[in-house]
């Protein structure tokens, strides 16, 4: 759980020191100052290639994976709370690594915090 905060850069979706910049501001401005969940589907989230924005980038260290052919699951933990993204095998290291992963903000999901039904 966390809030969406507005700040000088923009939208930022902030939860006990984990934090995603927000670039939709359209989208999320009306969950401003509210405490909502977030989710994404493990294909939404992929590994952050060098010239990326900053927007939706998080670091992780990666706990484990699974290979499966041509792409593979990574699993990590943001607030002690487990997460998995799929990722392309060929970007896959030995676990434990750290990476930085990028979430599709279009592909993003909220949920009101005290009650867990979808916003939207």
């Amino acid at each position: 759980d966390g809030v969406i905060s507005v700040s000088s850069d923009g939208l930022v979706f902030k939860s006990n020191g984990f934090e995603i910049k927000l670039r939709d501001k359209e989208r999320f401005i009306r969950y401003a100052n509210q405490n909502v969940s977030i989710g994404v589907k493990p294909e939404h989230m992929h590994l952050a290639a060098n010239e990326e924005t900053d927007f939706g980038v998080f670091p992780v260290e990666i706990y484990g994976s699974e290979l499966l052919g041509h792409e593979g699951h990574v699993f990590f933990k943001l607030n002690d709370i487990p997460w998995t993204a799929k990722v392309k095998s060929a970007d896959m290291q030995k676990a434990p690594w750290t990476a930085k992963l990028i979430i599709e903000e279009q592909h993003l999901l909220l949920f009101d915090a005290a009650t867990g039904l979808a916003l939207e």
